[in-house]
């Protein structure tokens, strides 16, 4: 008989970091799969669903604009809570540490159906940082029946805090998956490739292909107040400074980052403030980069594969590994902070070339089938 299995996801770096695993449990004759996705990004989640040509078979549609997390919680888990009890899953798949994380492990724990954490074992211990997710995360592993940890240091988390050791497993990050599907796709698909050119060509007035330029993003809550502040008052000093040097900012579309970011960079010429991109283009500009400033915790588990520098602008990661291979800085989000490690990265060329060497640090693109593999042995 047939494994019946639900993913639940609520954010795109969530869909994007379980896609390879759900077109390869769809391909595979041992399970019957659905999706689910809560829709906490709506209009986000639709790019990354369309880039991996993925329809979900059960959308909520989520109205959670200025709600609190509490209120977002409950939500969700009566939602999925609906789902659970419609679909009748044997196990329900959910990943990293969102508020959908949350809401639907306790929402399958209550039913009694087993749990699988993707992207198990990440800590700071610090509950603030990054907040809630820490939270989540620590909450999630204990109510988890299967844990696929990243890497060793993760499992080690886990078997710290007592988790059967048994039902932990090593397995790599499902993102260098998605990262390899795309990176593939335009190596192999001379056609896919110049449409990407030509896409981004039209969103970007200046040759990216030609000049050097810096990705920016941030969106973390965590650096919602002083955090975006600083980094655009940074952003403005570098920017009049390096004017041979363009930045690119795909801008989140949270209130708390965008109304901040248009107040004090727009307009300026070298700066390029963009909507978030589609994952494919904006893998395409990651390779052409000459590094990264960003709070996002899948970029620091990308960039290392593509020889890309990372300014990791947070006070504490639960990515680790970057940091200590040399391809990353963790700096506070802090404007002469922000300058002081930019400025070494542009001048510097040496170290931007040490931190530039490519490395497999957080897998090998084979997490999916690892999980898949494990999970047709486990008794459900």
């Amino acid at each position: 008989m047939k494994k019946k299995i639900l993913i639940i996801v609520g954010t795109r770096p969530e869909l994007l970091k379980i896609a390879s695993l759900y077109l390869d449990l769809k391909k595979d004759k041992n399970f019957n799969v659905a999706l689910c996705v809560s829709g906490q990004h709506k209009s986000l989640m639709s790019q990354a669903l369309n880039v991996f040509k993925i329809k979900p078979n059960f959308l909520l549609n989520l109205h959670i604009k200025n709600i609190s997390l509490g209120f977002l919680t409950a939500l969700i888990s009566k939602k999925v809570n609906i789902i659970l009890k419609k679909y009748l899953p044997n196990l329900v798949i959910i990943h990293g540490d969102t508020a959908t994380t949350y809401s639907s492990a306790m929402s399958a724990f209550y039913l009694n159906i087993p749990i699988a954490h993707v992207e198990a074992g990440l800590r700071t211990y610090d509950l603030k940082n990054p907040f809630p997710e820490e939270f989540y995360r620590q909450a999630v592993s204990r109510i988890s029946n299967f844990h696929f940890a990243p890497n060793l240091k993760n499992k080690n988390n886990l078997i710290n805090e007592k988790i059967d050791p048994s039902n932990i497993f090593v397995t790599g990050n499902t993102i260098i998956d998605a990262l390899k599907l795309i990176l593939d796709k335009i190596k192999r698909n001379n056609k896919y490739s110049c449409y990407l050119k030509k896409k981004l060509k039209k969103i970007l007035n200046f040759n990216y292909l030609k000049n050097n330029f810096i990705i920016v993003t941030m969106h973390r809550r965590e650096n919602f107040d002083t955090g975006i502040k600083s980094l655009c008052q940074a952003l403005d000093v570098l920017s009049e400074k390096y004017k041979n040097y363009h930045f690119i900012f795909p801008v989140h579309l949270n209130p708390n980052v965008l109304k901040k970011v248009l107040i004090y960079l727009k307009n300026k010429k070298n700066i390029h403030l963009i909507e978030p991109l589609k994952y494919d283009l904006f893998v395409y500009l990651l390779k052409k980069c000459k590094f990264i400033l960003t709070d996002s915790g899948g970029i620091q588990e990308e960039a290392p594969s593509l020889g890309k520098p990372v300014i990791v602008l947070r006070k504490k990661t639960e990515r680790l590994e970057s940091i200590i291979s040399k391809n990353s800085l963790l700096v506070e989000p802090e404007k002469i902070n922000i300058i002081k490690y930019c400025e070494r990265l542009i001048l510097n060329k040496s170290l931007l070339l040490k931190m530039s060497k490519s490395k497999n640090i957080y897998g090998d693109g084979r997490a999916s089938q690892k999980i898949i593999k494990i999970l047709k042995k486990i008794k459900l």
